[in-house]
C-alpha cells in the first residue's frame, strides 16, 4: 500500500491538506443549521473556530 501512496505521490505531487476544528457531514438543512449555530455559538463564547 506505502508504494502505491508513494507513486501516486510522485504522479500528482504532494496533496494539499487544510486544518478545522469542527467537521459537520452532510450539507442538507441539518448540516447547514449545526453549522449555523456552532458559528453563532462560538461568536457568543468570544472564540473562532473553523467549520
Amino acid at each position: 500500500m506505502k508504494h502505491r501512496l508513494d507513486a501516486l505521490s510522485a504522479q500528482y505531487g504532494p496533496r494539499e491538506s487544510m486544518e478545522y476544528d469542527v467537521v459537520i457531514v452532510g450539507g442538507g438543512p441539518a448540516g447547514l443549521s449545526a453549522a449555523i449555530r456552532l458559528k453563532q455559538q462560538a461568536a457568543e463564547k468570544g472564540v473562532e473556530i473553523g467549520v
